[in-house]
């Protein structure tokens, strides 16, 4: 049997991950909705209530809530037109924070502190935030004993830019490099060499499909192919 992995996957699906209050750590995926929850524990009117990102300094402003309203002037640019408040919760002492389309780019902690008749400044929540990219799916394809090749099929989108493919098998070792327009078989593992082949025209076509020939038994495990 031969895996690889390849980079595309598609995502069907729409929901919202929630945080703890008490700086529990929440994982997302790029593209995903959160909430980082805040709420005042004696539900108190808010006056003014803040999301900051502790690594992003004086300018970390991700929301600010005053006068009753929403103030942007502060807000880093990053998160405009990304973040609100979750609706009529506010006079329940709830300014959780909803945070749409995130990016990697968000990781991070973030604070809530909020001003009330009794509290000023007060920090209420701590949350960190961990956004990466999903794993990339795994295929399955099987060989027979004493088939002359067996292809790795792997198509990429019309629109990816690319200079460089290199496939790896599951030790690391190099199986196949196609860069400026050609294969490198100096940079292959001595185990691949003459046993490999490409689209020789996979800069237009897309097709990073792999065809290795003579495989063994010794070949068996996951393949993964990237592309720079």
């Amino acid at each position: 049997l031969f895996y690889f992995c390849i980079s595309a996957l598609q995502r069907h699906f729409f929901f919202i991950l929630f945080s703890d209050q008490n700086n529990a750590p929440i994982k997302a995926e790029p593209g995903d909705n959160v909430v980082l929850t805040c709420k005042d524990p004696d539900q108190g009117k808010i006056k003014i209530a803040e999301w900051k990102r502790t690594d992003l300094g004086s300018s970390g402003s991700v929301l600010l809530y005053k006068d009753d309203q929403l103030d942007p002037g502060a807000q880093h640019p990053s998160y405009r037109d990304r973040v609100d408040l979750l609706c009529n919760q506010i006079m329940k002492g709830d300014v959780s924070l909803l945070l749409k389309n995130t990016t990697t780019d968000d990781s991070g902690t973030y604070e809530c502190r909020i001003d009330t008749e009794k509290l000023e400044g007060k920090l209420i929540s701590t949350v960190s935030l961990q956004v990466s990219p999903p794993p990339p799916p795994v295929q399955q394809v099987k060989v027979k004993s004493g088939e002359e090749s067996v292809l790795l099929p792997l198509k990429v989108p019309h629109r990816l830019w690319f200079y460089k493919v290199e496939w790896r098998d599951g030790d690391n070792r190099t199986v196949h490099v196609y860069q400026n327009g050609s294969d490198q078989p100096g940079q292959q593992d001595k185990i691949y060499r003459t046993r490999t082949k490409m689209d020789e025209n996979l800069l237009k076509t897309k097709n990073l499909s792999l065809t290795l020939r003579q495989p063994t038994y010794g070949d068996r495990g996951i393949f993964t192919c990237r592309v720079y």
